[in-house]
């Protein structure tokens, strides 16, 4: 073979290797929640997320009268949500951290069982929790079980049984802490009572930020296919611009002493709007850190009528006051100043 060729060959192969060493799958501990079957018990290798003053989830089949079969492995978790809007959920720490610049698959098994009986916290009698809930995947670097950013989102599991379904992840921060959350869906409210069952999780496995999630199972009547697909990233998929961008403009914002924004902040307003309006799938969350009520309240305006005139506006922007408890539960891009900034997935 010919020496060029030779090279060709060489850097083709140091190329590959590369990337399988920085964007190989993440295995998580303990992915079919194996262990001995029991009410208001974490599963091994994961952590309780939901509320303190509720109990924890559970290792299912066995509890509180859920008969349905494991789908993979001996025992599955079992999750609720409650009529005083409380919910569970479950965490660990990733041996290995997700990274902005890639999107990742989870195949997993989500099901229902047909009883599921606990008690009202609102009607204080013995209830059926079986109204469909959803499934929440967060991300966070800050620590274990915070609320970081939301990856994906599933179907609400409207269906008995087991089905296996597939999210596409995607991280605008590097996670080190994954939660599963049960969530309320939409078409049913949240002063509900409620259950999920999850199985089986896969490796969560690289991929192009463009695969679509898995369709949702048949139902009894056949309807288009709604599901949702994962907002495609432009054709640099690196955040990495956009949080530079972040980090050397929003400390730029300024307002003078009539409250209305300097040149700066003005031109610093127009530079973010531009930055996001190229990738629809990030929105920016300003979160204003001030003592005085009023003035925060009018900065707050001042800014979401700028963002909008610079045509950027919900869900790409949102203006709220900064709250003490969410210092380290978000990774915060920028964190001096009155002004702190975040990115977030919009799905």
């Amino acid at each position: 073979m010919r020496r060029d060729a030779w090279m060709t060959l060489a850097m083709c192969m140091v190329g590959w290797m590369t990337m399988a060493q920085t964007a190989g799958p993440v295995r998580l501990a303990n992915p079919s929640f194996e262990d001995e079957p029991g009410a208001s018990k974490v599963p091994a290798h994961w952590a309780n997320c939901g509320n303190e003053s509720e109990s924890p989830p559970d290792v299912q089949p066995g509890a509180f009268g859920v008969a349905l079969p494991a789908a993979d492995g001996q025992t599955c978790l079992g999750l609720v949500v409650r009529d005083n809007e409380t919910w569970e959920a479950v965490g660990q720490q990733l041996a290995t951290p997700l990274s902005p610049d890639t999107c990742y698959r989870l195949d997993l098994y989500l099901g229902r069982a047909r009883e599921l009986y606990s008690v009202s916290r609102s009607q204080h009698t013995r209830t059926n929790f079986i109204t469909p809930v959803l499934l929440r995947v967060w991300g966070a670097n800050t620590e274990l079980c915070a609320r970081g950013d939301i990856l994906a989102v599933s179907e609400p599991v409207k269906w008995f049984g087991w089905h296996r379904q597939r999210l596409i992840l995607q991280p605008v921060h590097e996670v080190r802490y994954l939660t599963l959350e049960a969530w309320y869906a939409p078409d049913f409210g949240r002063g509900v009572n409620g259950h999920l069952l999850v199985d089986g999780l896969s490796e969560l496995t690289p991929v192009p930020c463009s695969e679509r999630v898995a369709p949702a199972p048949q139902r009894r009547t056949p309807r288009p296919d709604t599901t949702t697909a994962a907002a495609p990233l432009p054709a640099d998929s690196s955040v990495q611009a956009l949080r530079r961008t972040i980090e050397a403009q929003v400390p730029l914002i300024a307002f003078g002493p009539d409250g209305i924004l300097t040149a700066d902040g003005k031109a610093a307003v127009q530079a973010l709007a531009a930055a996001l309006r190229t990738r629809p799938g990030y929105g920016l969350v300003l979160a204003l850190d001030l003592p005085d009520a009023q003035t925060a309240a009018r900065r707050r305006k001042t800014l979401q009528r700028a963002f909008k005139e610079a045509g950027l506006k919900k869900p790409q922007i949102l203006v709220q006051p900064f709250r003490p408890q969410d210092a380290f539960a978000f990774s915060w891009i920028v964190r001096k100043g009155s002004i702190r900034a975040r990115l977030r997935r919009v799905l």
